[in-house]
């Protein structure tokens, strides 16, 4: 993107660039790094979230942020800043099981029962947030959809006569 002004999907211009978030864990706050149009000059923005206990709903901290400082948050989706707040929120000690972060290459076979029931908690919650129910916009009965092959992988190759010489199929 070219040093011009950016326009958000509500129509208004921006002024600034963003282009890292993160979180920082003590004080808690939400980081962003962006650019100042006009100048060219990296700033960092600082936004302190207000009210993180173990109760408190990732919502109503998503919300306060959002009030505080959605000048700067207006090009950041809502699940992100969410993502985040439970990110944060988990490592603060306060957090919920939904808020742990699965790792796709992890062995769960070598993990202890405890763990393992708080990593399958995990998914579950993921799943139920996924999930299209049948009152849900989107939902299609009986979907179909074809996929391609990005690589042969060898176990469903006909080519075999095998199967076929012995006469039970």
């Amino acid at each position: 993107m070219s040093l011009l002004s950016s326009t958000v999907s509500s129509g208004r211009t921006l002024h600034y660039q963003p282009k890292k978030v993160g979180i920082r864990y003590d004080p808690p706050a939400v980081v962003m790094d962006y650019v100042v149009i006009a100048t060219g000059r990296r700033r960092r923005r600082v936004m302190p979230v207000r009210g993180l206990h173990a109760g408190a709903s990732i919502e109503d901290l998503a919300s306060d942020l959002d009030q505080r400082h959605g000048r700067y948050l207006s090009t950041i989706s809502m699940d992100q800043l969410e993502s985040l707040l439970a990110r944060l929120k988990q490592g603060r000690g306060g957090g919920t099981a939904s808020a742990a972060v699965i790792d796709g290459e992890e062995n769960l076979n070598r993990l202890g029962d405890e763990e393992l029931q708080q990593r399958k908690a995990v998914m579950n919650e993921v799943f139920e947030k996924n999930r299209v129910t049948q009152e849900h916009p989107d939902f299609v009965y009986d979907k179909q959809a074809a996929f391609n092959a990005v690589e042969k992988s060898g176990w469903d190759d006909t080519d075999d006569d095998d199967d076929e010489s012995d006469g039970m199929w």
